[in-house]
């Protein structure tokens, strides 16, 4: 059996699929009955205990959802979740979420590094910029094979 297979049969195991959607752009899809009393998914909280202002994201920010709302997660939890292990995430995919142009809450994000060799990815627009000293090897040109080599770092993040 491949490792997919077995992926599949453990969720299709221990989860029970409460629905699905095709969400498209300026579509908004919010997890949760807004007629019932809330209650935090993550620490079990509810009012007066826990309150519920803030926009809770099913799926953070900044890998593009725009969408996806939960009604489950109190603010306490939302304010951990966004400056810790989502931070974490964001800090983690910023390279691939440069280059594949994915707008988060700010934007496309920049990648840059100062000092004598600084260099900088960004994105305005329609056009992708791509800068560095020129005797800094961060970016190579393979034109024989039609080839770009970005080599660049990643913010601090806490992995497991």
């Amino acid at each position: 059996m491949s490792d997919l297979e077995q992926t599949v049969r453990f969720y299709a195991s221990n989860y029970e699929l409460l629905g699905q959607w095709l969400v498209c752009p300026g579509d908004k899809v919010v997890l949760g009955d807004p007629t019932q009393p809330r209650r935090c998914r993550f620490c079990g909280e509810s009012p007066p205990g826990a309150t519920f202002h803030k926009q809770a994201h099913a799926i953070p920010e900044a890998l593009g959802n725009k969408s996806i709302e939960s009604l489950y997660e109190c603010d306490a939890c939302n304010q951990a979740f966004g400056s810790g292990i989502e931070n974490d995430l964001g800090n983690w995919t910023q390279p691939m979420r440069a280059f594949a142009r994915i707008r988060g809450k700010r934007g496309v994000p920049t990648l840059a590094r100062g000092g004598p060799s600084g260099w900088r990815v960004e994105y305005d627009q329609s056009v992708m910029a791509m800068l560095a000293n020129e005797k800094d090897l961060r970016f190579v040109v393979d034109e024989a094979n039609k080839r770009l080599s970005a080599h660049v770092v990643r913010d601090v993040y806490t992995g497991v």
